[in-house]
């Protein structure tokens, strides 16, 4: 490169600088339109400039929260930036985008606590069934009202014809047929240094932990043949729950394409009727159901949950000892284990929500940290935890 392109591009650099400096001071003055134009600014100028991701994620959240649907109803389709018809999937997509885009954008110049807290009241309200259903109604009529509707007409009007609740199950149509379904543009899950599908790892007669429609690896897939490796395509039967750690052997087989469903290999046994055992084992990390009861129903809080490392294998007849694991004051993904184990009954093996892929941190990788911390992968951290919004 010559000297005087070099110059310019420097020159181009220290405006960028410059105008994300703005961008920063006009967002932490309130004026989040100005950010806005500031920020834009400087990603015409450097769009490798470190800090716009989270930047321009956290303005668009805050912008899109701050207008309100008939002036009183937040829009929480424009603050997951989807559209009004969007299904559960592109729901998702557009939430974890933002998500990630704050998470892994580190700088500290930008703050973005409001954003998180935004974004946890999105998912509270789009992800739970009933609470999005109540909303997507009250949307509705205030939008009917800011065109002019009257309130009194709305509210007698006929209620919406609900469908049937779907139970906790995989849609193949989604998954496994091209032709018959919407193409997602954005990963479910986050880039990570944590081991994902991996086309050289997988092989015939696996169980393989799949993404369900809350973006965590609850599902199980039995893997029978590796169909073709370019692309990777896979004939595969999903697991049907008949107790708890039991499962069947779904009757149909499918091919699928869509390796991005599936997270990590699991460990299971046979028995001789056929059946497939998954039970936690020792040395595991699992994220548990905080609020589990043996009297749970679909209306139940479902949305926090404890991360405990598993001490002894789970016993059919007895259960098994886990120890919790507390998340590291000023980390998001590293979590320390705690010195008081307790034990989970059999009866309660469904407390159990879903396994998380972690390492070992050493001293060598933070000093500051304390001793027996773990990295968890964020791709399978629920999202109070993973912001820490818990507490």
């Amino acid at each position: 490169m010559m000297p005087i392109e070099r110059t310019v591009e420097e020159s181009f650099e220290e405006e960028a600088r410059k105008a994300k400096e703005t961008a920063v001071e006009k967002h932490k003055a309130g004026d989040l339109v100005g950010a806005k134009e500031f920020a834009a600014k400087a990603k015409d100028l450097d769009p490798k400039l470190g800090g716009l991701l989270r930047l321009s994620a956290v303005l668009d959240v805050q912008i899109a929260f701050a207008k309100k649907i008939n002036g009183e109803l937040t829009d929480w389709y424009a603050v997951l930036a989807v559209d009004p018809t969007a299904d559960h999937e592109t729901i998702l997509n557009g939430y974890k985008k933002l998500v990630f885009d704050i998470i892994y954008d580190v700088d500290d110049t930008v703050g973005y606590d409001e954003a998180n807290k935004i974004l946890a009241e999105a998912w509270n309200c789009m992800f739970s069934e009933r609470r999005k259903k109540a909303y997507d109604r009250s949307r509705k009529i205030n939008i009917s009202l800011q065109n002019g509707g009257r309130r009194d007409e709305l509210v007698m009007s006929p209620p919406l014809v609900e469908k049937p609740k779907s139970t906790i199950k995989v849609s193949l149509d989604r998954w496994a047929s091209a032709e018959e379904t919407n193409p997602i543009h954005c990963e479910i899950v986050p880039a990570s240094d944590f081991l994902k599908f991996d086309k050289e790892r997988v092989g015939e007669n696996q169980v393989w932990a799949a993404y369900d429609d809350d973006g965590m690896p609850r599902y199980y897939a039995m893997i029978h043949s590796i169909v073709s490796r370019e692309p990777m395509t896979l004939c595969v039967s999903w697991l049907d729950a008949m107790n708890a750690g039991r499962f069947s052997i779904g009757e149909g087989r499918f091919n699928t394409e869509y390796s991005k469903a599936f997270s990590h290999k699991m460990k299971f046994t046979k028995d001789e009727a056929g059946f497939v055992h998954i039970y936690p084992k020792k040395g595991e990390v699992w994220a548990t159901y905080a609020n589990w009861s043996p009297n749970w129903d679909d209306d139940d809080d479902m949305s926090m949950y404890e991360i405990v490392e598993v001490v002894e294998d789970f016993d059919e007849e007895i259960g098994s000892r886990v120890l919790p694991l507390i998340k590291v004051r000023g980390y998001k993904t590293v979590f320390r284990r705690d010195t008081n184990p307790w034990a989970i009954s059999t009866k309660e093996l469904l407390r159990f929500s879903h396994q998380l892929l972690y390492h070992d941190l050493t001293d060598e990788e933070d000093e500051n940290l304390p001793k027996d911390c773990l990295e968890l992968d964020p791709g399978a951290l629920p999202w109070d935890l993973l912001e820490g919004l818990s507490g």
